[in-house]
């Protein structure tokens, strides 16, 4: 599939670069090294110092939400600043290992392919003044190549104006913004009918699943009385053939008998031999009876569909399938 970011803007934050011990968010007094100079420094006021942390989303579609994500990187000093002090940062990669060591993790450097800018890459603190009270924006572009679950950009203060008494912290200079890379086809909650043709036609389709359904061929009809029952509701995992390689596949509708049936979150693959299977993505299910799955892209080609079923209400006590459809 092709991908396109979404960018949601979630912030949370991580260790950052030599981070000493920080307690309920606040950074020791200690850590901050000199005390006859000024040190500046980064400190953000979440309950683990120094973070930020966002997602891209890549579909198969178009960008839904923004191409940038906008977050305050405040630069501190120890005393208050006898001079207008220019804090320049920069993205520096060297220092994804680093991460990697102190946090046990194995995040990635952006792929090249991805532009990651800083702007203007610095903030001011005024005179007088012990923050600043402007902020760097990291911007990415190009984040289709991003699919490995982790990536991380170290963003470091490389220098400070000449202000005489006043120098980099050596160990609260950097802060890591981690990137959480998803990739999905489907849409979420989406309550309109896939674009295309709906299949009318189930000749030769069959279905087999995990655990068991009852009566599992009453799902191919355009009935919504009779269904394939599952009781108690529990995890299942539908596979249906539909006889031959279908193509152009635009998504599917998938009705239950009542709300009271139905589920919040499946997962949907596909595959043209069934042993080889393409996720599309986890959508969430709309409250309806009917869940329609519509593709971002549309399949080029496949004769298998899996179906699993993740989440459904409490109050679902048992599964019934009245139609599964496609649309092409």
């Amino acid at each position: 599939m092709k991908n396109i970011n979404i960018l949601l803007a979630t912030l949370a934050i991580l260790a950052s670069l030599f981070m000493a011990s920080c307690e309920n968010g606040e950074v020791e007094e200690t850590v901050i090294d000199g005390t006859d100079v000024n040190t500046v420094f980064v400190k953000t006021s979440t309950p683990v110092a120094n973070v930020y942390n966002f997602s891209v989303v890549n579909t198969g579609y178009s960008q839904q939400g923004m191409s940038s994500v906008g977050f305050k990187i405040p630069a501190f000093i120890t005393g208050t600043a006898k001079a207008d002090v220019v804090v320049n940062f920069a993205i520096d990669n060297s220092l994804v290992g680093t991460y990697n060591e102190i946090n046990k993790t194995t995040a990635k450097a952006l792929p090249s392919g991805v532009t990651a800018s800083l702007g203007e890459g610095k903030v001011t603190i005024h005179k007088g003044m012990q923050a600043s009270v402007d902020s760097v924006t990291l911007t990415l572009s190009n984040t289709s190549s991003m699919t490995d679950p982790l990536y991380v950009v170290p963003v470091r203060i490389t220098s400070i104006t000449n202000v005489e008494g006043t120098k980099i912290s050596s160990n609260l200079s950097t802060v890591y913004v981690t990137v959480s890379a998803i990739n999905t086809n489907t849409y979420d909650n989406r309550t309109t009918a896939p674009a295309g043709t709906a299949q009318t036609s189930w000749t030769g389709w069959s279905v087999t699943s995990t655990p068991a359904l009852t009566n599992p061929n009453n799902m191919f009809s355009t009935s919504t009385s009779s269904y394939a029952t599952l009781n108690p509701s529990q995890e299942l995992e539908l596979v249906v053939d539909m006889a031959s390689e279908r193509t152009n596949i635009g998504g599917f509708r998938i009705h239950v008998s009542s709300t009271t049936y139905r589920w919040t979150e499946i997962e949907v693959a596909t595959s043209s031999d069934r042993t080889n299977w393409t996720v599309q993505g986890t959508p969430l299910m709309p409250s309806s009876s009917t869940h329609y799955v519509a593709f971002y892209d549309r399949i080029p080609s496949a004769r298998y569909v899996r179906v699993k079923v993740l989440s459904w209400p409490s109050s679902t006590a048992s599964f019934r399938i009245a139609i599964f459809q496609a649309y092409w």
